[in-house]
């Protein structure tokens, strides 16, 4: 029997890329292996010196040409998205799926996205395994629950899962490259977030996009030494600890709500005042989910303080 291709859906891959040639291969070689789509990659390098270029260029995957580099992961994907929606790309595909360079895709992940997709949300997110490594051999871990329910303060202090995971409809990753806000990061460097899948979250609540966060898991995140955001290492760890207690993290937080453009919490997060950490710390239920992560935002907000006339966007 011939299977028609005419209703099978178009996905444009996103990849930003820096110094990954260790893994890529593998992570491009689960990519192509993606059941029932079609799938397209295109890359954004940030000035990599190790041969992933050249990765790149023998898995037919097109790559923007660089203007400048060591943008960070965010600005990569998010120049990827303005390309893509600038040069009309985007009207060739039905889906935008986003990738790192080095985690691992089971063959029905974009499926399972899709599936989901079509009853009717515009973004997807989802669990995913540990990927780490064990006598020389790399293999599956433990499941990383990300689903929880959706409230009106979700986007403030977290994403939905990591953005290896995020999958959004053509239609609405115009309506974000679209967006005043999106076009300013794009020309302010300053005001760009460290993180595109937390940053992507608060514009899906800013355009009233419909977001499924599936308890499904169909991808392994790799633990490894240069992770950009890795769980595995003490020194991640370590910086992890310090980015909080130094004020960074909460400036992160500012410009999440900078993207979600709500004047009262836009407002409240600026300023911090005693009422307004009280506001926080009331809501921190809605915030995060583990008891943990709550009690560190509890003494985040006690010890924070409004924000600098530099800080503000």
């Amino acid at each position: 029997m011939t299977v028609s291709l005419a209703n099978v859906p178009n996905v444009c891959i996103l990849l930003a890329t820096y110094n990954g040639s260790e893994y890529l291969q593998e992570q491009l070689d689960t990519i192509h292996s993606q059941k029932g789509c079609r799938c397209t990659v295109f890359a954004q390098d940030d000035g990599s010196t190790d041969g992933t270029v050249e990765i790149l260029s023998k898995n037919q995957v097109v790559i923007f040409p660089k203007t400048q580099t060591n943008l960070g992961p965010a600005l990569n994907f998010f120049l990827l998205l303005k390309n893509i929606v600038e040069s009309e790309i985007i009207k060739d595909f039905d889906f935008v799926a986003f990738s790192d360079q080095d985690d691992v895709w089971m063959s029905d992940k974009l499926l399972q996205a899709i599936s989901e997709l079509d009853k009717g949300f515009d973004c997807y997110s989802s669990s995913f395994f540990e990927y780490t490594k064990s006598e020389n051999a790399w293999g599956g871990g433990r499941k990383i629950n990300k689903s929880f329910e959706l409230n009106s303060l979700s986007y403030l202090a977290r994403s939905p899962g990591p953005g290896f995971t995020y999958v959004m409809t053509a239609a609405s990753v115009q309506l974000v490259a679209n967006d005043l806000t999106f076009q300013r990061i794009i020309s302010e460097g300053r005001l760009a977030p460290l993180w595109h899948d937390w940053a992507l979250f608060a514009f899906a609540f800013k355009l009233e996009l419909r977001w499924k966060i599936d308890h499904k898991a169909k991808a392994y995140y790799r633990l490894h030494e240069k992770n950009h955001t890795g769980l595995l290492s003490l020194s991640n760890l370590i910086g992890r600890f310090r980015f909080v207690l130094c004020g960074d993290y909460i400036a992160e937080v500012r410009k999440i709500a900078h993207i979600r453009d709500d004047p009262i919490i836009n407002c409240r997060i600026n300023r911090l005042s005693i009422a307004d950490k009280f506001f926080f710390i009331s809501s921190v239920r809605q915030l995060r989910c583990k008891w943990s992560e709550r009690l560190t935002l509890v003494i985040l907000f006690l010890i924070s303080t409004g924000a600098r006339r530099d800080e503000l966007p």
